[in-house]
Parts: C-alpha cells; structure tokens; sequence
C-alpha cells in the first residue's frame, strides 16, 4: 500500500466541504418527491387490478387462452372455420351496399357501407390468424388488429341497432329486428367465452367463442338477405300495379 497515495486521499477528503444548505434542501425535496411517486405507484397497481378485474367480470375484456389449449382448440373443425363468417357477411356489404345506403335514411344515407364491409371482410381474416393459427401467444402481432377491428366494427354495428331502434333509418322490421338479436347474442357469446376462459373451461371456451364468431354475422347476413327480398316483393308489387 502506498503511503502517499492514502494520505493524498484521507486530505483530499477532509478537504471536501459539506454541501451548502440549498444543495441538503435540493436533495431531501427530490428524496420527497420520488418518495411520494413510489407511494402514488404503489396505490395505483392494486387499482389498475380492480379495474381489470371489473372489466374481465362484465366481459369487457377476456383473459388469453392458455397455450396448452391451442392444440385443443385448432382441431375442432367447426371453431376453426367460425372466423371466416366475418368474411361472408362482410363481403355481401361490400359488394352490395346500396341496400343498406337506401334503407339509412334519413339520417345515415351517405354512411360507408362498402368500407364497412372491408373492414369486416379483413376482421375475418385477422379473427383467424390471431384465435387460430396463433391461438395461446398473445405476443403475436394478428391479437392487436384481431381486437382494434372487432371493438371497432362491434361498435358500428350496435350504433346502426340504436338508430333502427329509436327510428332514425327505415330498414325493414324484420331484418331490423333479427339484426338487434344478433348482437345482443354476440356480446353475451363474447361474455360467456370470456368467463369460460377465466374459469379453466376449455371446451367451453371453444363453443362459446365459436358462437360470438357465428352470432353477429350471422344475423346480419341474415338481415341483408330479407333487405334484398323485402325490396323484391316491393319490386314485383310495383310491376304488378
């Protein structure tokens, strides 16, 4: 050990004056502030929880399957193609939306039917990729886009029910009817799929979100059809007179 070296040290810090009363406040106000930062994080993780827990108990938001049941669930047939649904529905819209664009009157004439059924079309598409082929990885890209285009095109759809509802378009009243049944059938669908999964039920999982996929498209393939007829009969009825 070297002799200078430790007294050039030992002088150096009893050289080294206390920091100024400014800096000592500086640093307990800093020492406060992060303090209080680590106790605001600390209260909000059990509250982020509550929120979450909230929203998986009303199904707003379902916990992922887990990987073990991806073999499961891609073998069953009728799961496998429900996704596609979205696609028949869709593609009816997209390439006949003037139905539709006639019967929102008065008040949603000039509403994109056309891209509403794109957007529909692709939903199909990304339902299969994400609750399919990458079922049990919720890192996968095809889970975000599966969920904005779902959430998205679930929302237009009950705003279009409102409207028939309240009498803001003049669809016929059976396929208004049918197409209202439909979604309430696919929110309390995507309910029941998201308890199943909550609560470790595999094959129920599997039919329950099956059935969220079938349920809404259907209905409004269903509701596109009696348009088509409803305006035939009116057709004919015309010629006829």
């Amino acid at each position: 050990r070297n002799p200078e070296r430790h007294c050039s040290t030992t002088r150096a810090e009893a050289t080294t004056p206390p920091p100024s009363p400014i800096m000592q406040k500086s640093f307990e106000t800093h020492a406060l502030l992060t303090g209080n930062a680590e106790a605001r994080a600390a209260e909000d993780t059990p509250r982020r929880r509550d929120v979450g827990s909230q929203l998986h108990c009303c199904g707003l938001r379902g916990p992922p399957p887990p990987p073990e049941w991806a073999a499961r669930m891609q073998s069953v047939w009728w799961y496998r193609v429900s996704s596609f649904s979205y696609c028949i529905a869709g593609s009816l819209a997209a390439v006949r939306p003037e139905p539709l664009a006639r019967h929102a009157v008065p008040c949603c004439a000039d509403f994109p039917f056309r891209c509403m059924g794109v957007a529909i079309t692709l939903n199909g598409f990304a339902s299969f990729a994400a609750d399919v082929i990458h079922i049990g990885h919720p890192q996968t890209i095809w889970k975000p886009i599966d969920v904005v285009l779902a959430t998205g095109n679930t929302i237009v759809q009950m705003l279009i029910a409102t409207l028939q509802l309240l009498g803001l378009t003049s669809f016929p009243p059976l396929a208004g009817s049918v197409f209202a049944a439909s979604v309430c059938a696919a929110l309390y669908c995507k309910r029941r799929s998201a308890r199943a999964v909550a609560e470790q039920d595999c094959e129920g999982a599997i039919l329950w979100h099956a059935m969220w996929h079938y349920s809404l498209p259907g209905g409004a393939l269903l509701a596109q059809l009696l348009i088509s007829t409803d305006e035939s009969d009116e057709g004919s009825l015309k010629r006829g007179l």
